[in-house]
């Protein structure tokens, strides 16, 4: 979904031929393709997390929710008063720890996208 800031203007240039404005159309396509990338400015500049996100349809635009792992230091790193952005690609997959060998070793392993 599209916003804007009243500080600065639009948050990102999109060519009038490819923008899309129907929130029914985001939303399906966030819900289709869930995998997006989080940047956020904090005290030590710009930090990208690619993560899953959930749209909760609450409101008019609705809420992305998620969750941003512990060693990862972009969850103490960013500023609440400041707007972030979030980019949705498309399609994606989920990679279940299962498939790595060192699953079996160590049990050590987490699931990624």
């Amino acid at each position: 979904m599209r916003s804007t800031s009243p500080a600065n203007g639009d948050s990102m240039y999109i060519p009038k031929a490819h923008e899309e404005t129907r929130v029914d159309v985001m939303q399906e396509f966030i819900a289709a393709h869930p995998f997006a990338t989080l940047i956020t400015m904090g005290s030590a500049g710009l930090f990208a997390t690619h993560l899953p996100l959930v749209l909760e349809r609450a409101g008019a635009l609705g809420i992305l929710r998620g969750h941003i792992s512990r060693a990862n230091n972009h969850w103490r790193n960013f500023s609440a008063a400041i707007d972030a952005l979030v980019i949705f690609s498309g399609p994606n997959h989920y990679i279940t720890p299962g498939w790595y060998a060192e699953k079996t070793k160590t049990g050590k392993v987490v699931p990624t996208w």
